[in-house]
């Protein structure tokens, strides 16, 4: 990201709605309901881990 979009990028809050949707659908828990994804953030690296773990190792060094 350049710094022209670097300045212009802002913050916009999780709504309620949207937290309750990551909670119920999203959100990585054990079978006793116990949450793994501590939260949203948790939840993007893991699922970023898990799709470059099938990439092919010379397209990931390439970004």
């Amino acid at each position: 990201m350049n710094a022209k979009a670097q300045a212009v990028v802002t913050t916009i809050p999780m709504q309620e709605a949207s937290i309750d949707i990551w909670h119920s659908k999203y959100q990585l828990k054990t079978k006793t309901g116990e949450p793994v994804d501590k939260d949203i953030n948790a939840t993007y690296e893991r699922v970023a881990k898990a799709l470059a773990e099938v990439e092919n190792k010379s397209v990931r060094t390439q970004h």
